[in-house]
């Protein structure tokens, strides 16, 4: 008698109840006679060794641009160009090579405005070729009280 614990009778579990889950999700992939990377299956997608983390070099790119990124922003806001930002409009500008959109806020407890922006930057590797990593920043701005003059 086969014990529910062997790991041919796991893997057959395992198994059917992948095949029960992507019916009931509809993620049957639509190439499943081709060699494609979307004929693999979910087991294939969910055991693959690749963690998908960035590699040395690509996360220290990115910190590097979002750091030039978020350098431009607070320069524009302490310049008093704040309107070249399009705060709070819901439209993307270009900082350098990049496209963030751009808000604040005020508090009205407190000294500070919130600054706040997120974008993408895109980062090139060899293997997988351009790929956009998203980026949020933030920034408080210190205002003068709105009592005092």
């Amino acid at each position: 008698m086969a014990s529910f614990n062997s790991p041919s009778s796991d893997s057959a579990f395992d198994a059917v109840l992948l095949q029960n889950l992507m019916g009931r999700l509809h993620l049957r992939p639509p190439y499943l006679n081709t060699n494609s990377y979307l004929g693999e299956s979910l087991r294939d997608f969910l055991l693959f060794d690749d963690d998908g983390t960035l590699s040395e070099t690509e996360t220290s790119y990115i910190d590097s641009e979002e750091s030039k990124v978020e350098k431009e922003i607070i320069r524009f806001i302490h310049g008093g160009d704040v309107g070249t930002l399009k705060p709070n409009s819901g439209q993307s500008v270009a900082i350098g090579e990049h496209h963030m959109c751009v808000g604040f806020h005020d508090d009205s407890d407190s000294d500070y405005r919130v600054w706040e922006w997120h974008g993408h930057i895109m980062v090139y590797d060899e293997e997988n070729g351009y790929s956009p990593e998203y980026v949020y920043g933030n920034y408080f701005e210190r205002v003068p009280e709105k009592g005092k003059d």
